[in-house]
Parts: structure tokens; sequence; C-alpha cells
């Protein structure tokens, strides 16, 4: 009885290596880059994510942005004076008309952290001066018209260095005294 326990569980691990789970699919299922985000799109979506920062376009927003597009930052709407905890840009269209109006901002990738099916995370730092900001962003991506090349950025999720951000573009900070 011992050795057929053991024989059956050895079975049944050796069955889960034989056939592991993946993103997009269940137990060996094929993969559908239509259904899950793979890191080629990844890197795309990311650079063109960098792109609206530093060197924006229409063309380049109406491709990458989703029709449904919500942008939240805490930190871009303590800059602004919105209510944190609010859609930064509500929609697409308001993110193309601020991020249209700002000036370029260098943007340098400093990594990829993590992506799943159709969430992405990264790190990057913008190149302001005298003092450069780090971020993170997280993306949400969707695919709605069903293709491996037609994802687009559904959601953006940004924090940064505000504080940093504002004493680059001449703002003044009042630090608390110790």
């Amino acid at each position: 009885m011992r050795s057929f326990t053991i024989a059956a569980a050895a079975a049944l691990v050796s069955s889960a290596y034989a056939a592991p789970w993946t993103m997009g699919g269940l137990w060996g299922a094929k993969f559908d880059p239509t259904k899950c985000l793979t890191q080629g799109t990844v890197e795309s979506i990311v650079d063109g994510f960098g792109k609206l920062i530093s060197a924006y376009t229409d063309a380049d927003a109406q491709r990458l942005l989703a029709d449904d597009l919500v942008d939240y930052s805490d930190s871009i709407n303590s800059l602004i004076g919105a209510p944190v905890g609010t859609a930064t840009f509500p929609s697409k269209a308001a993110f193309m008309a601020g991020q249209g109006s700002q000036p370029p901002v260098p943007f340098e990738l400093l990594a990829i952290e993590a992506y799943n099916c159709d969430t992405i995370s990264l790190r990057w730092i913008g190149g302001l001066q005298p003092q450069p900001v780090k971020g993170i962003t997280v993306l949400k991506a969707s695919n709605s018209q069903g293709k491996k090349d037609t994802w687009q950025i559904s959601t953006i999720f940004t924090e940064f260095n505000s504080i940093a951000w504002l004493q680059d573009i001449g703002g003044n900070v009042t630090y608390p005294s110790h």
C-alpha cells in the first residue's frame, strides 16, 4: 500500500510538471497573445508610454490609449490642486488635452518589474533638473479588437516624487523644521 501511494504521488507530480500552468491557458493550454500580453507587446506598450511623456503626439496617444482610458495619480493631483483619490484624467480626451499641452519630459525606463495577462508594473526616472524624479507606474491593458498587436492602455496608475518635480519646475517647498 505504501509503495502504491508513493507511485501515485510521483505520477501526479510528474504530470503537473509535464503540463505547467501558463499565462493565457490552464495546464498547458496554448498561449493566446490576443488574451494575454507577450513580452514584446509589454515592451512596445512601455516604450509608447515613455514617448507619451517625452515626445507626445496625438497620433501616438490615439494608437496607444484605449477609448475608455482613465489615469490616476495623487502625485499629479497634489501638484495641480485636484482632490487626491480622484481620476487625474477621467478620459482619453482629457489625457490628450493635458499631456499634449505639457513640455516634453525626458523619460528613462529603469525596469519593467512585472507583468501578467493585462497588467504591467514599471519604474522610471524623469530627467528633470536639478533633481531627477523617480516614479512607479502600473498600466492596465485591454485588447478590444482581439488581435495580438492591438493592445492599448486602459488605466494608468502613476506615483512619483512630486516635491522634487515641483522644485524642478520652479515651485517652492517649505520643509518642516526638526
